[in-house]
């Protein structure tokens, strides 16, 4: 996926909750309601931009149960939830290059299991169905999917934090490169 081809086929997708689901349900009692929507706010927002920066310009967002429809003329699937306190350019490097490597799955695992990005070359309706909605042990469906489907190169990027425990939300406080913006949201 050099920078020439990234814009041909390539669609990125922001994967939100379904429906009317309460942002950051996992620290109901760390963060009052009100603190847990601008938070969730902020990081949709923040991976909005990431994503358009980063793949092409552009970026839609979509529930699971989108995912397949909203992919359909794709031939490089770019999948993210707004779920890190530090989405970086590095993310987006280690998946380009993965993929400019023969990686046909790229995975950025969470603590818990989940996923946080994905990239899939090409979309395949399996592994789109197992990604589901990031959440923990949907990371391990993807490489059983993946295996199943045959000699797909799986490449990994580093797992990472997301903010689904209360001890999640205890180490982003702490982690002195987050910006004055998310050090207010999640005090």
């Amino acid at each position: 996926m050099s920078e020439s081809s990234t814009a041909q086929g390539l669609k990125c997708l922001v994967v939100v909750a379904e429906g009317d689901s309460e942002p950051l349900p996992g620290l109901a009692a760390e963060l009052a309601i009100e603190r847990r929507e601008a938070l969730a706010g902020a990081l949709l927002r923040r991976t909005l931009d990431w994503a358009i920066e980063y793949f092409d310009g552009s970026a839609s967002i979509v529930e699971p149960s989108g995912i397949a429809a909203a992919s359909q003329g794709a031939t490089t699937l770019v999948l993210v939830r707004p779920a890190l306190v530090r989405l970086a350019a590095g993310h987006a490097e280690d998946v380009k290059g993965d993929l400019n490597s023969g990686c046909g799955l790229v995975i950025g695992p969470t603590l818990v299991g989940g996923w946080y990005l994905l990239a899939l070359q090409p979309p395949a309706d399996q592994l789109i169905e197992a990604a589901g909605d990031g959440s923990a042990g949907s990371a391990g469906s993807m490489i059983a999917a993946a295996r199943g489907l045959g000699d797909i190169e799986v490449g990994l990027l580093r797992a990472e934090r997301d903010l689904v425990r209360s001890a999640d939300l205890t180490a982003a406080r702490s982690d002195p490169l987050i910006d004055i913006e998310l050090v207010g949201l999640l005090a």
